[in-house]
C-alpha cells in the first residue's frame, strides 16, 4: 500500500499544473470555502475532542473506540504531515516558480496537504468501525474538503493525494490495532467469566453418601 501510494503521488505530480488549472476556474464558488473548513485542523481538533468526550457518556463501546481513534489519528497524522512540509519545501500554486519548485527546508509548505490529512484522519475510522451510509457521507465530505484546496489555489493535486493517503493510512493502522486489542480483551474476559462460572458451580455442587439397610447411594445437591 505504501509503495502504491508513492507511485500514485508521483504519477499525479506530472499532471499537477494541468489539473490544478482546470480546477481553479471554479474557485469563486462559495461552496468550496464551506467544505474547506472540514479540513481545518484548528477547527477539527476541538470538534474531535468534543466528540470523544461526548462518546464517554454513551454505552456504545464501538462508538467510543471510533471517536478515540479519530482523535488519535488526527494528532499522529498531522505530526507526520507537518514534518514532511518542513522538509520538502514545495511551492504553493500562488507562489513562484510553480509545481516543480522543491527546496528542502525553504519554509514553503505545500506538500503534503494538511487539510486532506486532517479530513481523512478524522473520517476514516468511522468507516472502519461502522458500515453505515453516514460514514461514507463523511468520507465524501473529506474528499470535497481536500479538493477545495486545489480549487482555491492552496495546493497541487499531488499534495492533496499525499495528505489523504497519510490521514487514511494512519487511521486504518490505528483502527485495526485497536480492534485487535479489543478482540483480545473480549476473549480474555470471556475466558475469565467462564472460568469463574465453573468455579462457582463447583462450589455449589455438594455430595453426600447415603447408606441404608437395603441401599447404598450418593446424593448430589446443586
Amino acid at each position: 500500500m505504501f509503495g502504491a501510494g508513492l507511485l500514485g503521488v508521483g504519477l499525479v505530480s506530472y499532471r499537477d499544473a494541468q489539473w490544478a488549472g482546470s480546477l481553479q476556474q471554479w474557485h469563486r464558488r462559495e461552496a468550496w470555502r464551506i467544505v474547506e473548513e472540514f479540513g481545518d485542523a484548528n477547527a477539527m481538533r476541538p470538534a474531535a475532542i468534543l466528540v470523544f468526550v461526548g462518546s464517554l457518556f454513551q454505552e456504545d463501546r464501538r462508538f467510543q473506540d471510533a471517536a478515540f481513534t479519530g482523535l488519535e489519528s488526527l494528532m499522529m497524522a498531522n505530526l507526520l504531515t507537518n514534518a514532511l512540509k518542513a522538509v520538502t519545501g514545495r511551492s504553493r500554486p500562488w507562489q513562484e516558480p510553480g509545481a516543480d519548485d522543491w527546496e528542502l527546508l525553504s519554509g514553503k509548505t505545500s506538500f503534503p496537504s494538511g487539510h486532506a490529512t486532517t479530513a481523512f484522519a478524522l473520517m476514516t475510522p468511522w468507516i472502519m468501525y461502522f458500515d453505515h451510509p453516514l460514514a461514507w457521507v463523511g468520507m465524501g465530505v473529506a474528499a470535497a474538503s481536500s479538493l477545495s484546496r486545489v480549487t482555491l489555489r492552496y495546493h497541487w493535486p499531488s499534495d492533496v493525494l499525499a495528505g489523504a493517503l497519510i490521514g487514511s493510512s494512519v487511521s486504518i493502522w490505528l483502527s485495526r490495532r485497536h480492534q485487535k486489542d479489543t478482540r483480545s480483551m473480549n476473549t480474555m474476559a470471556r475466558g475469565t467469566f467462564e472460568g469463574n462460572e465453573l468455579q462457582e458451580r463447583g462450589k455449589r455442587v455438594q455430595s453426600m453418601p447415603v447408606v441404608g439397610l437395603r441401599h447404598v447411594g450418593l446424593r448430589l445437591t446443586f
